[in-house]
């Protein structure tokens, strides 16, 4: 039998304006930048949005169309002539549009889109009614209309919207509610789209302006990052030819904490997707101080045109195609350069805190000092009324008392000498040389009491009775935690040395655990009370 051949055509039913408006740009944020960045490719100077009750306009002052360009250009879904210019005319600028469907964008938000647009003397106006499109087959059975007319108007182009979809017409039924989302349009346009001098944005009469966020420390990429000790050629290169990507930009270390931390990445000066820390919190570690993170990327190599095969960037430009080998090499690139800037900024911080701890100890080493000093001479009291008390025949329990207050002249052979001590000799040696910052009475044995850091995991408190020092271990957390969380340093440093003397007494005089405790908790109920009586003594001077 003999074979039959027949030709056939794709269609385009009119149900792809669903596609390609609602689905892709459903956020009126999205909807209403697409349509400014076609102000942008058009070298306007300046492009307004006004928000209405019941619809919006979108109006530049670009070159404009004429017939040829709306029917060659405009009215093609998917053309890339923007591209095919390569640069604009007067500013030469790249232009953001690549898929030829950002016209489209007002259909996320709206049933119509009305379009007057003006160029060298004419206006050109027509509708699209996706209601009305949407009763054809497909959309090449839809007849638009094309009315054009002499003026002398100057050139650019106005969208309105009308017909608003249900959630974007609930957001605009109110003055109050239009204030709003003019103020949350504004804040994303500023982040998302290339403002500058020559390219304007205004929303309702009001100026988008990029917030300028007050930062400590710059970082040029990709110029500072081998500072770092980040590989910048090798994570940047995405196959095994050698071919690699040059991001470009800064990346900013802000004094405070930022709303939207993370780094902007934009492919000709045009926002794709969120500002991301590219995965920096989804491990175990939490790097608190990325949230000062923020800065934008240029990474030109991301542009369609550049290549063929599968796109970085997702249509709707919400974010990328993260298994593209250009995207896979960023990503890496990105995650190790913001974790070496957060591991930076953690050494950095904790050198200002342990600085910080250094200088409140010190401080409060001598009131500890005084508080110590009274609180011997107060046991000293007692001890010596028990002393008089049985002297007169009075019946009392100094067997205890003269251990604490290190009156006791029995020889004892103790199982454990100095078990609190400083073990190494050399490093014994090296301490007992540095200055004193006070002395403290313990037991009848005067210390010099100094600080040293030995670790997050050493004791807070030393005492040796070899080299008679108290060593304060500033690197504790438990110092660290007073400093940061505004508690009493004085009561911490008190506490550890109340502690560890306790502790120590108790294992060489081989009293019961108890009377450590007991003794801990009237040390620190002293302390207290210490604390509270020199501050109602400061308030009554003032």
């Amino acid at each position: 039998m003999a074979k039959e051949e027949t030709n056939m055509r794709l269609i385009a039913v009119t149900r792809l304006l669903d596609h390609l408006g609602i689905a892709t740009y459903n956020k009126y944020t999205k909807a209403i930048k697409e349509l400014i960045a076609n102000g942008y490719d058009a070298d306007s100077t300046s492009v307004s949005v006004i928000l209405y009750e019941h619809e919006i306009e979108i109006i530049d002052n670009g070159t404009g169309m004429n017939e040829e360009d709306i029917k060659d250009g405009y009215m093609l879904i998917g053309s890339k002539h923007k591209r095919d210019n390569k640069k604009t005319k007067k500013f030469s600028r790249l232009p953001i549009g690549n898929k030829g469907i950002g016209k489209l964008a007002g259909f996320g938000i709206a049933n119509i889109m009305e379009i007057e647009t003006i160029k060298d003397g004419k206006k050109y106006s027509f509708v699209l009614n996706k209601k009305k499109i949407s009763m054809q087959r497909n959309l090449e059975d839809a007849i638009i209309n094309l009315v054009s007319e002499e003026t002398e108007e100057p050139n650019g182009t106005t969208i309105t919207l009308k017909d608003l979809l249900p959630h974007v017409a609930i957001m605009l039924e109110d003055k109050n509610k239009i204030k709003d989302v003019s103020k949350r349009l504004r804040e994303f346009l500023a982040i998302t789209l290339p403002i500058s001098d020559n390219f304007l944005i205004y929303i309702n009469n009001l100026k988008c302006s990029k917030t300028n966020i007050p930062y400590k420390k710059k970082y040029m990429v990709p110029n500072d990052l081998n500072k770092l000790g980040v590989d910048v050629v090798n994570l940047t290169t995405y196959d095994d030819d050698g071919n690699r990507i040059f991001p470009s930009g800064t990346i900013k270390i802000a004094k405070n904490f930022v709303e939207h931390a993370g780094i902007t990445t934009k492919v000709r000066g045009n926002a794709v997707g969120d500002p991301s820390l590219f995965g920096l919190n989804k491990g175990t570690h939490r790097f608190l101080y990325s949230q000062l993170i923020a800065g934008d990327i240029e990474v030109s190599e991301f542009d369609d045109d550049k290549d063929g095969g599968i796109p970085v960037i997702q249509t709707d430009r919400d974010g990328f195609n993260e298994d593209h080998p250009k995207f896979v090499a960023y990503n890496k690139y990105m995650t190790e350069t913001l974790i070496r800037i957060c591991r930076l900024l953690e050494k950095e911080s904790k050198r200002g805190i342990n600085k910080k701890i250094e200088e409140q100890i010190k401080k409060a080493i001598s009131e500890v000092s005084k508080a110590f000093n009274k609180y011997h001479s107060n046991m000293i009291k007692a001890f010596n009324n028990l002393s008089e008390a049985n002297g007169k025949g009075i019946k009392s329990n100094r067997g205890k008392a003269e251990i604490w207050a290190g009156k006791s002249k029995k020889e004892k052979k103790r199982k454990i000498s100095n078990p609190i001590g400083i073990e190494d000799n050399s490093l014994k040696e090296k301490l007992k040389a540095k200055k004193g910052e006070g002395n403290i009475l313990l037991g009848g044995k005067d210390y010099k009491i100094i600080t040293d850091p030995r670790g997050e995991d050493e004791k807070e408190c030393l005492i040796d009775d070899e080299a008679m020092l108290i060593v304060i271990n500033q690197e504790h957390p438990a110092y660290e935690i007073a400093v940061t969380e505004f508690k009493s340093i004085e009561l911490v440093i008190f506490r550890a040395i109340s502690s560890a003397w306790a502790y120590k007494i108790c294992i060489e005089d081989n009293l019961e655990i108890e009377d450590m405790y007991d003794k801990i908790d009237e040390m620190v109920r002293y302390q207290a009370d210490y604390i509270k009586n020199k501050r109602m003594k400061n308030e009554k001077t003032l």
